[in-house]
């Protein structure tokens, strides 16, 4: 019987992929008539667009982190294959928000930003330098205790004004956090407990910026009510906003440095998300 031919992707910088590798060709080896393999070293230029020419192949499988997944999505529009996500990085929050899914999807809904693909998050404000900037090189040493590290140093409380559009709602203010997500888990916390990845919506949530002489405990138990009790559904109030959408207006006062889908990129003035009805298979 023809098992058909894959297309092996890896990224050597991630936490785990390069100790993964043995093992992953000897499985997919047996799984395929004929496996290549593309490596490369976390520098998605052109050496990397040459090693996503898929359409020759039956499954591409992508091996690395959230990033590494993302960017592969982004250039492998069009693509009409299976893709296989294999766990290479440190946190790996959409491969573990899969895993969590009750909905047990082989098909998800493809997240847009300002026409380019996002996987799962898109956030700005307080702590989310933490997954953006972490050494890599102390990723691999120590794995997710080296995010711990960076939490000092990312405990600011940010004021961001932003205007933010649902279509449905509309709503202003200066935030601390804003984060657009496409996932069960973000930055290692499963808060988002009602997410289907079929369900061909996202989430936003916004945490307002505290005020006052206790705005740092008021900082701190409002990411413990939002990322340790989590939603089930839409919530508003005072000082919290989780909502759903389908598209999403996000203006900014200013362009912000944003953590992507784990890598640090500029988010625009003005941006639009939204969740693209082209599903991949996975």
């Amino acid at each position: 019987m023809d098992k058909g031919s894959c297309l092996l992707i890896i990224n050597s910088s991630s936490g785990r992929s390069e100790k993964r590798k043995a093992a992953l060709l000897d499985r997919l080896n047996d799984s395929f008539d004929s496996v290549t393999v593309e490596e490369f070293d976390g520098n998605y230029g052109e050496n990397y667009n040459a090693a996503v020419s898929a359409d020759k192949y039956d499954t591409v499988a992508i091996c690395g982190g959230d990033g590494t997944f993302s960017t592969t999505l982004d250039r492998l529009q069009g693509y009409n294959g299976k893709v296989l996500f294999i766990k290479g990085g440190t946190l790996n929050d959409f491969c573990n928000s899969l895993k969590r899914d009750k909905h047990k999807a082989d098909r998800i809904d493809i997240g847009s930003l300002n026409g380019e693909t996002f996987n799962y998050v898109a956030a700005v404000g307080t702590f989310t330098g933490i997954g953006a900037h972490t050494d890599g090189q102390l990723k691999k040493r120590i794995g997710r205790f080296a995010y711990f590290l960076e939490v000092i140093k990312n405990a600011k409380i940010q004021r961001i004004n932003a205007q933010i559009s649902t279509g449905s709602q509309k709503i202003s203010g200066e935030y601390t956090l804003i984060m657009v997500c496409k996932s069960r888990v973000v930055f290692g916390f499963p808060f988002n407990r009602g997410y289907c990845h079929s369900s061909g919506k996202g989430n936003i949530l916004l945490i307002k910026s505290p005020n006052g002489f206790l705005r740092y405990i008021k900082l701190f138990a409002l990411f413990f009510r939002c990322f340790v009790l989590g939603f089930k559904k839409e919530k508003q109030s005072k000082n919290i906003s989780f909502l759903d959408f389908s598209t999403l207006s996000l203006k900014l006062s200013n362009e912000e440095t944003a953590c992507i889908d784990g890598e640090a990129k500029s988010l625009q003035t003005n941006n639009i998300f939204s969740i693209k009805q082209r599903k991949i298979r996975l």
